[in-house]
C-alpha cells in the first residue's frame, strides 16, 4: 500500500510538471511600440520625444506648453493579442543621472487600448461574412503585423521636472534630458508584461 502511494505521489508531480512547462509555453505578445505627438497618426522616422514649447511675455517671464502624446502600437507577426493598461516614466540628464521628482518617485499613468493579435485573417469565400478578428487557431489565418492602434493621450512631463530641466539665467532648457518609459499590460494568454522602450528624447521649443 505505501509503495502504491508512493507511486501515486511521484506521478502526480510529473502530471504537476508537465503542466507548468505547457503553461511556459504559452505564446506572449510581441508588440512594437511608439511615442507620438496627439496630432499625429503614424511614427515621424520611428524617433520619438517629448516637446515642451516655451514662449516669454513683455515682461520676460517664461510660459511653457506640453504637447499630448499616446503611444502608437501594432502586435508583430504572430503575436497573440494584448491589452495595455498603464506606463512608469523616469527621466535624466543627459550625462545619465536620474531627476527626481517632487515625491521622489516615477511619474504613472493609466491607459487602455487592446491590440490585436499578429494575424491575418484568410479571405471570406462566397456568400460568407469576413471573419474580422483572427488569431493562431483561427482556422486559414497567417502571420502577419496586426492592424496599429493609438492610446488615449496623456502627458508625458510634469512642471516639476520642467523646472530641473530649465535654465533661468541662459533662457534655454538643458539639451540632452531623455526619459524611459515602461509599459505594462496583459496578453490574451494571461501573461503580464512589460515592455521598456528606448530613450525619448525632451526638447524644448519656442513658440
Amino acid at each position: 500500500m505505501k509503495i502504491k502511494f508512493s507511486i501515486l505521489i511521484v506521478l502526480l508531480s510529473l502530471l504537476l510538471a508537465s503542466c507548468g512547462n505547457q503553461l511556459q509555453l504559452l505564446p506572449r505578445a510581441d508588440i512594437s511600440l511608439t511615442l507620438i505627438e496627439s496630432t499625429k497618426t503614424a511614427p515621424d522616422f520611428n524617433r520619438s520625444q517629448i516637446t515642451v514649447s516655451t514662449s516669454f511675455d513683455d515682461s520676460g517671464a517664461v510660459g511653457f506648453a506640453l504637447t499630448a502624446v499616446k503611444f502608437y502600437t501594432f502586435a508583430r507577426a504572430g503575436s497573440v493579442a494584448a491589452d495595455i493598461e498603464s506606463y512608469t516614466i523616469d527621466y535624466f540628464y543627459a550625462d545619465g543621472t536620474q531627476i527626481e521628482t517632487d515625491t521622489g518617485s516615477s511619474m504613472r499613468g493609466n491607459v487602455a487600448v487592446h491590440v490585436p493579435a499578429g494575424w491575418l485573417c484568410p479571405e471570406p469565400k462566397e456568400d460568407e461574412p469576413p471573419v474580422l478578428v483572427c488569431g493562431i487557431n483561427t482556422k486559414g489565418a497567417v502571420a502577419g503585423t496586426g492592424p496599429a492602434v493609438v492610446t488615449n493621450t496623456f502627458f508625458a512631463i510634469d512642471m516639476d521636472i520642467i523646472s530641473k530641466l530649465w535654465n533661468a539665467s541662459d533662457g534655454i532648457g538643458r539639451s540632452g534630458a531623455y526619459a524611459m518609459i515602461t509599459v505594462e499590460g496583459t496578453d490574451a494568454n494571461g501573461n503580464h508584461f512589460a515592455i521598456k522602450m528606448a530613450p525619448v528624447t525632451v526638447i524644448f521649443v519656442s513658440k
